[in-house]
């Protein structure tokens, strides 16, 4: 009975083992979680006003302070902003070097260059629908890996959850922009 559990034990202890080495050794590659959303929404913003909050990266600190601690612009050109951006969710604090990219009140690119979500992309279009009001479409292709991987499993329902949140809170602040 002593060598049965023993035996036990062993297989569970070396499948384990064989587990772990196996997932460290694989090459980033085959690491990376890959994960396609998208998402649409209207908003009762106008196009322009809510596109320029939106490509506004340097104060994402101060419009989303939950979530990005800092950005540090490295590069700035008419159409594109290169970005150092140290974010927060659930207790992970990590930093990105991102790149945005846009075309004057249609789109917002946003690539990640270096960091545990590299090669990710995110896209935002802006259409007006009617009067004061903006259709945002969202296309997203994410490579999550180390650190970043555990969100890679998150249901659909609670990334587009997060992602109304956001919106809410860019359209709250563009509110109280023009209200002041």
């Amino acid at each position: 009975m002593k060598h049965r559990k023993f035996v036990i034990l062993f297989i569970v202890y070396s499948i384990s083992f064989i587990i772990l080495v196996s997932n460290a050794t694989l090459p980033d590659e085959l690491r990376t979680i890959e994960r396609s959303l998208e998402f649409q929404t209207i908003v009762d913003v106008e196009k322009n006003d809510l596109f320029s909050i939106m490509a506004n990266v340097e104060k994402y600190p101060l419009i989303l302070p939950d979530s990005y601690v800092s950005v540090k612009i490295l590069d700035k050109k008419d159409n594109y902003i290169i970005a150092l951006e140290t974010v927060k969710e659930a207790g992970i604090q990590t930093t990105f070097k991102v790149k945005h990219t846009f075309i004057q009140n249609e789109s917002h690119e946003i690539t990640i260059l270096e960091g545990d979500a590299k090669n990710s992309n995110i896209v935002v279009w802006f259409t007006d629908y009617s009067v004061n009001k903006t259709q945002i479409s969202i296309e997203s292709n994410l490579q999550l890996k180390g650190i970043m991987a555990p969100f890679g499993f998150i249901p659909d329902g609670n990334f587009h959850h997060a992602l109304n949140t956001i919106l809410d809170i860019f359209i709250e602040y563009e509110e109280n922009k023009i209200n002041n």
